[in-house]
């Protein structure tokens, strides 16, 4: 784990005005819950620790979207670890427009990744038609993961 913070470290900017500042978000009644402007789709992303070099990267590439205001961006690491994590982060997941999950071998071995973010983003897709996008951004056998049938990126089966 050190090592990953190491390699961490001076590769996420850490400015306040920055997108890729990892920062703790205020209580789920936050202003930024609130519906977004008609034309900004709130998206949140679901990634497990370990592949967060993999939500930096995503961030950049979304960064002309966030900056013209088409998308406003919120991720599941901004929620300091505690006891009752799946109060703080499901109604983040309910409110977003899309919900994209970073899938590896972490993603499915992390309790809250599993059993509280997948799981509600399943179901806000299934009760409120949400966007859901699955990405698989390391090799892994899929079969097992609930995601058969389920049209993921890439469609080719390879990370």
């Amino acid at each position: 784990m050190m090592r990953f913070h190491h390699e961490l470290r001076g590769r996420v900017d850490t400015r306040s005005d920055s997108p890729y500042t990892v920062a703790l978000m205020s209580a789920p009644s936050d202003k930024r819950l609130a519906a977004s402007p008609a034309a900004t789709a709130r998206v949140f992303v679901s990634c497990a620790a370990p592949d967060a070099l993999y939500q930096c990267a995503l961030y950049r590439h979304l960064a002309p979207l966030r900056r013209a205001e088409k998308i406003t961006l919120h991720h599941s690491s901004e929620f300091p670890p505690s006891e009752n994590r799946e109060a703080e982060v499901r109604p983040w997941i309910q409110a977003a427009d899309i919900v994209i999950l970073l899938l590896s071998p972490d993603f499915f071995d992390d309790h809250d990744m599993f059993h509280v973010e997948l799981r509600a983003a399943l179901a806000h897709q299934k009760d409120d038609g949400a966007v859901l996008l699955p990405v698989f951004i390391r090799a892994m056998e899929r079969t097992h993961t609930g995601f058969v049938g389920i049209q993921c990126l890439p469609d080719n089966g390879k990370a």
